[in-house]
């Protein structure tokens, strides 16, 4: 899933050569072929953006204290499955389920 700066001609050429579709919201509603599929990429995409930030600023995951890979995929999963528990608990707790401080309190 691309974000709207993805979308360029020559981009889309080169996929559809390799049989690669890459959907990403239209830049313009006016010019949109796709009028009710631009709104659900782009909420999906805002999920996505929302948790990459959160597994960077609340779980470190850009830092790498580990010397060979095993550990460091065993610190990856620990800490997304630590990040789907939280939304989880919020579901149960009817929270809203990206807002992952109040889980903690």
């Amino acid at each position: 899933m691309g974000d709207r700066n993805y979308l360029s001609p020559f981009l889309e050429e080169e996929l559809e050569q390799n049989s690669i579709e890459l959907p990403a919201p239209f830049p313009s509603a006016t010019h949109d072929p796709w009028p009710k599929r631009s709104p659900f990429l782009s909420r999906v995409r805002y999920r996505i953006d929302t948790t990459f930030s959160q597994l960077v600023d609340r779980y470190q995951v850009k830092r790498v204290w580990v010397k060979d890979t095993w550990h460091l995929h065993s610190r990856r999963l620990r800490k997304v499955l630590s990040h789907t528990m939280a939304l989880f608990l919020n579901q149960i707790q009817r929270d809203p389920p990206m807002q992952l401080g109040k889980v903690l309190s």
